[in-house]
């Protein structure tokens, strides 16, 4: 989340822009693992 964060930042989008993008791809983690039902595997 870190590497996506910093190249959020360095695209020039602010604090609350980003945190919204980082809640997005929380959630699209979430929804693959329940649909999945598999454990999630950080890559």
């Amino acid at each position: 989340m870190k590497s996506f964060t910093q190249n959020l930042q360095k695209k020039g989008k602010k604090g609350k822009v980003i945190i919204g993008a980082l809640m997005r791809k929380l959630l699209r983690i979430i929804f693959g693992v329940l649909k999945k039902q598999t454990a999630f595997r950080a890559v």
